[in-house]
């Protein structure tokens, strides 16, 4: 009961918070030309790859080592990803700057514009721990509050930027810079407060965090050309124009992706928690794990129908084009969603590495079929490219868990059993 109470939360939360971005587009459209557009998500795109960089995936270690630790022991494990936090975000900030000094623009953003990034998401990964930290101990609608909190000033920030001091696409990058800090600073502040942050420096734990967190880059940045290299194909080889188009058309495909993270949040720590107990339980892994499968399949049906829908009316003509990318990005993310599912018994199982070798396997093929296909179908082809990388990676990790973990998953009278 409390898995479906806490998922419907985090569903309203991602809903109000992701929304936002959302309810942005059609400042967007009307105040940005379509050149513009297509800049600031190209920007976006280079920052969600400092994003997964810089975090490493922390979360998972954090949410790993939450059920088996003490408090005094969680403080000094999130403090040491608070230091390699600042490490890998000075890093960043060093390669930004590094960058500006030899090129004017990169992928048509003037490269000055690079060095904001580090900050924007040193200040988003604070925030990630806080949310973990409240996913963790259960409290969901503090998680929903704070994930509102910040989108929300976000996008106010983001909106008089915009339309009273005509800062055009970095309105985005000014939003982004003083929205996300200011909860940071609370953030911050809270997790101390709380006794869940010790800000002593621990090499040997830092060092242990890296330890396992490393492995994982591969995954992140497999995960991260499969999730972006989509727009830079789209830039360098049609146009920037094409890539707000297609862009458009990807923000209503990824309402998918925040509903099925949403679900995957309140899974994660009943997974975990589930996972480690008798036979029984491992049952009722199984029978949800069906259901949300076909939740998550049922939900990308209806993201086409509603988007395609509503597409007219939150745009103009000239991005009606859109429509053509919102069912198999749809389609992409509820694949997404199911890979999700089996993600975790890799962390489960600590074979962090699999994750890497899956996903650069995923990725190549991602890259191979983006030139492929956008030269065979046009642009729509990435979209492909993406269905394709999604699919190979969830029936990877699938087979890895089939093979490793022991689950009943086709035996029908245990499962029938275990109902009565």
């Amino acid at each position: 009961m409390k898995l479906i109470k806490d998922s419907i939360v985090y569903a309203l939360s991602s809903a109000l918070s992701k929304g936002m971005p959302f309810l942005m587009l059609p400042f967007f459209t009307f105040y940005l030309q379509k050149e513009e557009f297509g800049t600031l998500v190209l920007f976006l795109s280079i920052s969600s790859i400092f994003l997964a960089l810089i975090g490493m995936s922390f979360g998972n270690l954090i949410s790993k080592e939450f059920h088996i630790k003490n408090k005094k022991e969680i403080s000094v494990v999130i403090g040491s990803v608070l230091y390699l936090l600042l490490i890998n975000s000075g890093v960043s900030l060093f390669l930004a700057i590094f960058a500006y000094t030899l090129f004017d623009n990169i992928f048509s953003i003037p490269s000055i514009y690079l060095i904001a990034i580090p900050f924007i998401v040193f200040g988003a990964m604070v925030n990630q721990i806080i949310l973990v930290v409240f996913r963790c101990t259960g409290m969901a609608i503090y998680f929903g509050i704070l994930e509102f909190l910040t989108a929300f000033l976000t996008f106010l920030i983001v909106i008089f930027s915009l339309i009273y001091l005509d800062q055009g696409w970095l309105s985005q990058v000014i939003g982004m810079m003083f929205g996300i800090n200011l909860v940071a600073l609370f953030s911050i502040y809270y997790l101390y407060k709380h006794k869940y942050l010790s800000l002593k420096f621990h090499l040997y734990n830092v060092l242990k965090a890296y330890k396992f967190l490393i492995p994982l880059i591969p995954h992140v940045l497999g995960s991260v050309l499969i999730f972006y290299s989509d727009r830079f194909f789209i830039d360098f080889m049609i146009g920037t124009d094409e890539v707000a188009i297609y862009s458009l058309g990807y923000s209503f495909g990824m309402a998918v992706f925040l509903f099925t993270n949403s679900i995957l949040k309140a899974w994660d720590p009943w997974f975990h928690k589930q996972i480690v107990k008798s036979s029984k339980e491992k049952i009722d892994i199984v029978k949800k794990t069906y259901i949300l499968i076909i939740v998550f399949l049922f939900f990308g049906w209806l993201v086409t129908f509603v988007g395609e829908s509503l597409l007219p009316y939150v745009t103009d003509g000239n991005y009606i084009g859109s429509s053509d990318y919102i069912r198999w990005i749809a389609m992409g993310f509820s694949i997404h969603g199911i890979y999700g599912i089996f993600f975790l018994y890799v962390i489960h199982l600590e074979k962090t590495y699999i994750l890497g070798l899956v996903t650069t396997f995923s990725a190549l093929i991602n890259l191979l079929l983006n030139y492929i296909l956008i030269i065979e179908f046009g642009a729509i082809g990435v979209a492909y490219a993406t269905i394709i990388a999604f699919t190979i990676s969830a029936i990877l990790l699938f087979e890895f868990q089939r093979r490793n973990l022991h689950m009943p998953w086709m035996d029908r009278k245990l499962l029938y059993q275990s109902s009565n």
